[in-house]
C-alpha cells in the first residue's frame, strides 16, 4: 500500500480526499509494524458498502454515500440518474459482514497458522452485486414497486428535505 499513494491535488477523488488518506496512512502504519514486529498478525478488513435493517440500519445521515443513495431513494421512492456511473455496486449485511470478521478473527487466533507475512488483507464482500447504472432496477426488483428517476440535482434537492448528509450532499454534487 506504502508505494501506492492516494493523490495529493485531490483532482482524483474529489471530497474523499482525506478519507483516502487517512485509510491510506492507517495501512502503511500497520505495514510498518508488522515489518518491525514479525510475530504478530496484522489483518486488515476492507468491506464494501455496508447495509442493515432495523436496529442495524445504516442511517442516510451517517456519511456513507451508496448506502445514503440507497436509503434515501427507498425513501423517496425515487433514483438519480445513473447513466454515467460506471462499475458495479457491491452489498453486504452488517450482520454477514461482522461474522465473516469474527469468523476469520476467531480461526487465525486459535489455528496458529500465521507466518508473520506482513499484512494480510481481506476483503469483506458478496451479498448483492448488481450494475451502478441499474440503481433503479435493483431498487424496484428489491421493493417490488415503481421509482421515478430524478435529475442530480432534483434528487438532491429532495434527498435535503429527507436529511442527507451534507458530506454526501457535496461529494454527489
Amino acid at each position: 500500500v506504502a508505494s501506492y499513494p492516494p493523490p495529493t491535488d485531490g483532482s482524483a477523488s474529489g471530497h474523499t480526499v482525506g478519507y483516502a488518506a487517512s485509510k491510506w496512512a492507517s495501512e502503511v502504519f500497520l505495514e510498518k509494524a508488522s515489518a518491525r514486529y514479525t510475530d504478530v498478525p496484522v489483518r486488515v478488513y476492507r468491506p464494501t458498502a455496508i447495509t442493515g435493517e432495523g436496529d442495524m440500519a445504516i442511517s442516510a445521515t451517517s456519511g456513507g454515500v451508496i448506502e445514503s443513495v440507497l436509503d434515501l431513494s427507498r425513501e423517496m421512492r425515487a433514483t438519480p440518474e445513473t447513466g454515467s456511473w460506471r462499475g458495479y455496486i457491491n452489498l453486504i449485511g452488517v450482520e454477514k459482514a461482522a461474522a465473516m470478521v469474527v469468523g476469520r478473527v476467531v480461526h487465525d487466533s486459535g489455528s496458529g497458522d500465521y507466518c508473520g507475512n506482513g499484512v494480510q488483507y481481506s476483503h469483506v464482500c458478496g451479498e448483492k452485486r448488481f450494475k451502478a447504472i441499474e440503481v433503479r432496477k435493483f431498487l424496484e426488483k428489491e421493493e417490488g414497486v415503481e421509482f421515478q428517476e430524478l435529475k442530480w440535482k432534483e434528487w438532491l434537492a429532495r434527498a435535503a428535505d429527507y436529511g442527507i448528509d451534507d458530506g454526501v450532499a457535496a461529494y454527489l454534487e
